[in-house]
């Protein structure tokens, strides 16, 4: 069984072992691009769950879209799928400047002119006139000195004359899911309609460069449809929308484009966004000032390796059901502070890193470790008590904690002592390896005979086996029943023949309250029963020698047995260290027998006493003795022997006898034999 700071030693590893693995685990998922890659968008996406819990209507009370679709075509009066005649967009814009908007996003391509010039022309006008307008252009690849590069595709030229504030319809679009998270401020020289519009109104960051606003996100309000929006014919129809829906507003005029962004809201079913959506979503961002950024790849990884070593290491000093609840826990509390930090504080991190890599690993490792961990420990201690306990009550305890703290508990136990009888003596003429394999074949009939009946074999002390039922490790109703059976086992064993010799084994039980636990220094304890029960089963065991007895129980054992058996009672002991006397009985068999229960107080059977006569007149004796006849009672013990062939006990008390009629004086003749010796 291992000791505590090799356990602690053996946990410290597992928990640095588990660290260190965990990390690991991390840091390739945030290194190698086809984990990464993947785990970094949906920590973006995920981070804008939260908003589905606020009650908003609108995303932003700034800003507004105009929309041109099919259906606002047909109400106008033209083909719902040829392009809108630019003067339509000419007299929208000239709505709009009258009804006080503060810009006017432009979100048209026109590089191609107009059927009618005179489209062109008006369109060009309201750009001049109105002069808070920004146009959006196209951009494309071109050839320059032989290079590929990115370039605007210009307006015509009189739309292009008539404006100065000209953006790119440019949006950073992931290549593998199409979703628009990158925050796009277009090019060097030519910025995108988002970021020329919030250089008309004064954004602070737009006093850089273009190219200098790098590592940026797109900050999600809301789902894009959120945003306010309007169709092209109601805000065109004279008894339309109140000029109170665009004063001090940014709006944008847009038409249904088949060009469609993804979201982190599509990615879970919902709608695609637009292209004005976008660009209106950025615009936002600018102005607030409050987009997202990351941290950069090595503080990312830091944190990381740093979730990495909390998570392994905490997780491996749990045991697996809280260590679940700890993953759990752990989940939810990257999950939540994460979304809070991106809600709150505009910084989003690839967190699923540990939630969906990290925190399983770890919760594998510890609930792996602790498995082969407490595996290894449960066979030790198996081993262990095997030596003490039959295999499947080893079995049972081993599979639960076992305490090895010092201490012990108070129980209600049966304590036994065997003894071989004069081993001593022949152990003179013996070599000690003959007296170790006699010894061997002793403890082993022993051991295996306790074992049998639930008992737990204590400590061998020489030649003696000291046995308990009931401990603290195992719960034993009808401990007194089994030691009981053990003994009677073990006498009849210890009649045979061991190792080519024949040994009488004796053996003292008793019952009764002890304190049961581990027992010594924190240097080294046993597991063992002490108390008066226990110092009395020694002296039982010993008292055999005196009387010449095999088996010895107490008054106590005697008042718990449910199984019927055959004794007879020896007396009232005053034996060595204790007050009060103790009433005697030898175990005679377990087999009961048919003749009269005796009186109270007079001993006997459980369940009915022997047949033989001399068990009559062996009562009839100690009775005498008890009451002071000692002629009567003299006369009646040499009449058992007669009966009997030879009594130990009777022999005993003719000993008794003669020593109070020696001495009368001094000892009162109550019957209580008293013993001053161990």
């Amino acid at each position: 069984m291992p000791s505590k700071p090799a356990k602690s030693k053996t946990l410290l590893w597992g928990r640095i072992i588990g660290a260190v693995l965990t990390a690991g685990v991390g840091f390739l998922c945030v290194q190698l691009p086809p984990i990464a890659v993947p785990l970094a968008r949906w920590s973006y996406d995920a981070g804008f769950l939260p908003h589905e819990f606020r009650s908003i209507s609108y995303i932003s009370d700034d800003i507004v879209l105009v929309y041109l679709d099919s259906q606002a075509k047909t109400k106008m009066g033209e083909p719902s799928q040829e392009p809108l005649k630019r003067h339509y967009q000419a007299r929208l814009i000239e709505r709009l400047q009258h009804a006080g908007a503060k810009l006017i996003l432009f979100d048209f391509l026109v590089d191609s002119p107009a059927p009618d010039p005179r489209d062109d022309e008006a369109l060009a006008k309201a750009f001049r006139e109105c002069g808070k307008v920004v146009p959006v252009e196209s951009y494309g690849q071109t050839i320059q000195n032989n290079v590929f590069q990115e370039a605007p595709i210009p307006p015509t030229e009189i739309l292009e004359k008539a404006s100065p504030n000209w953006g790119l319809a440019k949006i950073d679009r992931d290549p593998d899911d199409g979703c628009a998270r990158r925050l796009d401020p277009g090019l060097d020289l030519y910025p995108s309609l988002s970021w020329r519009a919030a250089a008309l109104l004064g954004a602070a960051v737009t006093r850089t460069s273009p190219a200098a606003f790098t590592n940026r996100w797109i900050n999600y309000y809301g789902r894009p449809q959120n945003l306010r929006t309007f169709n092209y014919d109601l805000v065109l129809a004279p008894d339309g929308l109140s000029d109170a829906n665009f004063r001090d507003k940014i709006v944008v005029l847009c038409a249904e484009d088949d060009q469609r962004f993804g979201t982190p809201w599509s990615r879970l079913g919902w709608q695609f966004a637009t292209g004005a959506q976008i660009h209106a979503l950025s615009l936002l961002n600018l102005l607030h000032g409050d987009w997202l950024e990351t941290p950069s790849q090595g503080k990312e990884v830091a944190l990381v390796i740093l979730c990495g070593l909390l998570l392994g290491a905490g997780l491996a000093s749990l045991r697996p059901w809280p260590a679940v609840g700890a993953a759990f826990l752990a989940i939810l509390t990257i999950a939540a502070a994460s979304m809070d930090i991106q809600l709150r504080h505009h910084l989003w991190w690839s967190w699923l890193v540990p939630i969906v890599s990290q925190t399983p690993f770890a919760l594998v490792w510890s609930v792996g470790y602790q498995y082969v961990f407490i595996s290894r420990r449960r066979k030790q201690l198996h081993r262990a008590l095997a030596g003490y306990y039959s295999r499947q009550m080893a079995d049972r305890i081993s599979d639960d904690q076992f305490d090895l703290s010092l201490g012990g508990e108070e129980v209600e136990t049966t304590v036994m002592f065997t003894d071989l009888e004069g081993f001593t003596n022949m152990s003179e003429n013996l070599s000690p390896k003959e007296v170790s394999a006699i010894l061997i074949a002793y403890f082993s009939q022993t051991t295996r005979a306790i074992l049998d009946r639930e008992g737990m074999i204590v400590k061998y002390l020489g030649d003696s086996v000291m046995a308990v039922w009931n401990t603290t490790l195992l719960d034993d109703p009808h401990h007194a029943d089994h030691a009981v059976m053990a003994g009677w086992e073990l006498f009849q064993k210890g009649e045979q023949e061991i190792a080519g010799r024949r040994l009488r084994t004796r053996i003292g039980i008793n019952s009764g309250p002890g304190l049961a636990g581990n027992l010594g220094s924190e240097f080294r304890f046993d597991y063992s029963v002490i108390g008066d029960t226990t110092n009395l089963a020694s002296r039982l065991e010993s008292l055999n020698k005196q009387l010449g007895t095999g088996i010895l129980l107490s008054q106590s054992t005697l008042d718990r047995l449910t199984v019927p058996v055959q004794t007879r009672a020896l007396g009232r002991f005053l034996v060595s260290g204790r007050t009060q006397p103790v009433a005697i009985h030898e175990l005679l068999g377990t087999e009961p027998r048919t003749l009269a229960a005796p009186k109270p107080g007079e001993g006997g059977l459980v369940s009915g006493q022997p047949s033989q006569e001399w068990i009559g007149v062996f009562n009839d004796a100690l009775r005498c003795f008890t009451e002071g006849k000692l002629d009567a009672a003299e006369h009646l013990f040499r009449q058992v022997i007669q009966l009997r062939g030879a009594d130990g006990p009777s022999e005993f008390y003719l000993q008794q006898i003669a020593a109070a009629r020696q001495t009368s004086s001094a000892h009162p003749r109550d019957g209580i034999v008293r013993l001053t010796s161990k």
